[in-house]
Formats: structure tokens, C-alpha cells, sequence
């Protein structure tokens, strides 16, 4: 039974993230064919421009359908990189790691490159370096905008009253044990994620081996739906395992002070 479950689980995460960036990649081949060639895209904008300004001139045409194209360029090749973020991210509750954004410029310039060499190929189209990192530029500044946009700091008075965080007195870390050592922290956000937003999940795995140790945690800042997911979640079973779902206590040596050491005493 686990290894159908696996195999699931595996072509439900394959198409949920990474499917859209192929099909936009299948979407972006059929742009660079004969079909959207520039002498194919002039008569359409140059038909549009007459209905709508008789007097435009030629030169005027000419430069307004060359920035036309080049932002096709730009606008294409940041959606796949924000695609291929996400289906790096895979709705881990981090959102942003500099390694998936480093494999999303990689993809988009590697895909960029073969574009132009696909467009080598056709009749009415010729390859160009410089469009190649035009398209790789596209993807470089939608991934600034998303970790600019990542840093900027939260409104003060969504979650605080006179600068005091009511967000943090309504979170909850929940404790969920009993974690088959195959499931990952995708699978543990995707089981929460139905139930309310959450911030982090972390499963602990041994220092040495980096094994998982059968247990972690999730962090939703609303207690109400926390409350909620350990009522419906608690006895559920994941990865062929009964899970344990509960709120998170500090344990009693966390909160006890500790008695200050002192040199060790003769015993005579």
C-alpha cells in the first residue's frame, strides 16, 4: 500500500508544480514559430493602428511594435521564472530560498537558449544573443521584484495595537508525532494547509544522520484554525502512520531555572 501511496503522491506534486511551467514552456515554443514572426505581428498591429490613429508615421510603428516585442520577451520569461519558483518552493512554508532562485535563472536562461536556437531553426526568424539575455533579464527582475516584495516589513496595524504584536499571542505551534521517516515537510504542509494559513513547518531529524526522528511541528499564527486542524487531524493517518496532533508544550526543563554551577566539592 505505501508505495502506490508514494507513487500518488509524487504525480499529484509533479502536476501541481511542475506542470504549469511545462505547459507555459510548450505555450512560449509555439510563440517562437513562424506564426508570431515579426512580419506576422506588424500587419496585425500595423491594421490596429490605422482604426485607431490614421496619422501615426511609420518610424512611430516601427518602434512602438520593436517595444512591443521586447516586452513580449521581458513578460514570457517572467512568468516561467516565477513558475519554476514555485514548483521549486512546492508549497513549503518558507517562501523564498536563494538555491530555488538560482535553479529558476538557470532554467531560464538554459530554456532561453534554446529558444533562440529553435528559432535558428524556422524560416522566417533568426536567432540573437542579445534576445537570449534580454529573455534572461525577464526572469531576473520578476525574481527581484518577488524578494524585494519578500522584504518588505508587514503593516503595523494589521496585527499590533500601540506597538504591541497580537499576532504572536494568537499562534499556535502545534506538535505532530509519529511521522513516517519518508514524509517531508511539502507533505505535512499540504495535510494543514486546508485549515488556515501557516508560517513554518519543520520536521527534526538527527544531527548526524539527518535522518528524520518521527516527529515535528507547524506554526499558524490564527489559533482558532489550529485549534481546528488538531481537532480533525489528530488519529489521521499519513504515510501509513497514525499521526499524533497536539499544541506544542515546553518542557518542564525548558522552564525550571537552572541552579548555577559551582566547582566541584572534596569529599573529605
Amino acid at each position: 500500500m505505501e508505495l502506490p501511496q508514494r507513487r500518488h503522491g509524487w504525480l499529484r506534486h509533479a502536476g501541481l508544480y511542475w506542470l504549469p511551467p511545462l505547459l507555459w514552456m510548450a505555450v512560449m515554443f509555439g510563440l517562437s514559430t513562424d506564426t508570431f514572426a515579426a512580419e506576422q505581428t506588424g500587419g496585425v498591429l500595423w491594421y490596429v493602428l490605422q482604426e485607431l490613429a490614421p496619422r501615426v508615421t511609420y518610424d512611430q510603428y516601427t518602434l512602438l511594435h520593436f517595444l512591443i516585442r521586447k516586452a513580449a520577451h521581458l513578460t514570457e520569461y517572467a512568468i516561467l521564472a516565477c513558475l519554476l519558483l514555485r514548483a521549486f518552493r512546492a508549497g513549503a512554508a518558507r517562501p523564498w530560498h536563494w538555491r530555488w532562485a538560482t535553479l529558476s535563472v538557470v532554467l531560464v536562461a538554459l530554456y532561453a537558449g534554446l529558444d533562440e536556437y529553435h528559432q535558428a531553426c524556422t524560416q522566417s526568424r533568426t536567432a540573437s544573443v542579445s534576445d537570449s539575455m534580454l529573455d534572461t533579464a525577464g526572469g531576473v527582475i520578476a525574481l527581484a521584484l518577488l524578494w524585494r516584495n519578500r522584504r518588505k516589513p508587514a503593516g503595523r496595524d494589521r496585527h499590533s495595537l500601540g506597538g504591541h504584536d497580537t499576532r504572536k499571542e494568537d499562534a499556535m505551534r502545534i506538535f505532530v508525532g509519529n511521522l513516517a521517516w519518508s514524509t517531508t515537510e511539502d507533505e505535512v504542509y499540504q495535510l494543514f494547509a486546508p485549515y488556515g494559513e501557516i508560517e513554518r513547518t519543520q520536521i527534526i531529524t538527527d544531527r548526524e544522520t539527518g535522518r528524520s526522528r518521527g516527529f515535528g511541528f507547524v506554526e499558524m499564527p490564527n489559533r482558532t484554525e489550529a485549534n481546528a486542524a488538531i481537532a480533525e487531524l489528530n488519529g489521521t493517518a499519513l504515510g501509513g502512520r497514525t499521526l499524533t496532533v497536539n499544541e506544542a508544550r515546553a518542557r518542564e526543563g525548558d522552564e525550571r531555572p537552572r541552579r548555577p554551577q559551582q566547582g566541584r566539592q572534596p569529599r573529605w
